[in-house]
């Protein structure tokens, strides 16, 4: 059930993917482990490699693949290294960059997306807060429109390479209450005060060119509904898809369950 999904191409870049992680991690990850260090070189390595970006479009200095290449990397990447928390780091774009791309224009990417494909750059994900955990309509911190600026104010927490980052993709409420008054932000790391528990940002204006770092249309808004759903619809889908087609790699095979997809479904799209 699990071998169909995958074809010689992807047993090829498995291949290729195992022996970077030899090479260029498992000698070091219990010294990094145990001195509490990320190497930021590794961020330029994996771009080096074809490993960063995938399925992100050409143009941008993606990989253009299917789901299950990037499933190849993940397996490789965990299993060969044994650290999750390394892996989390170094795909932290995976999170960051989707408003980007779907939701921001052209001067965005050029700026945001594309040096972070490369591995110049580090990108987190700012949306929990000390409040507000998966309940992201409820989120508290502010942005207002102070002329050319954005006022901002409040605190995030949990932010995956956060620590290390030279940008925030930060979700902030621009409107009412509930998911369609949230808007992206994108914003330095310098304009936060961190410690090692907590982000915040405090309540001072960003630099005149703060509207343009907003991914999409304020409040997110988009044709086809609010951006911020818009924006995670496969954020949703992806681990679930992950999990089941993953899950015999630790069982017998009697104990596999069987995979149904919808009428039509084409997974590897």
């Amino acid at each position: 059930m699990y071998e169909e999904y995958f074809s010689e191409e992807h047993h090829i870049f498995r291949t290729s993917v195992r022996k970077f992680v030899e090479k260029e991690i498992k000698p070091h990850i219990d010294q990094w482990e145990d001195e509490e260090l990320f190497p930021v070189e590794l961020y330029r390595k994996v771009s080096d490699m074809g490993l960063m970006g995938l399925e992100y479009p050409e143009i941008y200095g993606g990989i253009p693949c299917d789901k299950f290449m990037h499933i190849v990397y993940t397996e490789e990447m965990i299993a060969a290294c044994g650290s999750v928390g390394l892996v989390a780091g170094l795909g932290s774009y995976a999170i960051a960059m989707p408003p980007v791309l779907n939701l921001g224009t052209e001067a965005q990417k050029q700026q945001f997306l594309v040096p972070v494909l490369k591995g110049e750059k580090i990108a987190a994900l700012g949306i929990t807060e000390p409040n507000a955990g998966s309940d992201v309509a409820n989120i508290q911190t502010r942005a207002v429109r102070d002329g050319d600026d954005y006022i901002v104010n409040g605190a995030k927490t949990f932010i995956t390479s956060g620590c290390r980052a030279h940008f925030i993709t930060t979700a902030v409420r621009t409107g009412g209450p509930g998911y369609k008054g949230v808007s992206l932000e994108l914003r330095p790391l310098q304009m936060f005060e961190a410690d090692a528990r907590e982000t915040k940002l405090p309540e001072l204006p960003g630099p005149p060119d703060a509207s343009p770092r907003l991914a999409g249309r304020r409040d997110c808004s988009t044709a086809r509904g609010p951006g911020l759903a818009v924006n995670f619809e496969t954020e949703v889908r992806r681990p679930a898809v992950r999990a089941r087609l993953t899950y015999p790699l630790s069982r017998p095979a009697s104990a596999w369950p069987e995979l149904t997809l919808p009428a039509g479904a084409d997974m590897r799209g």
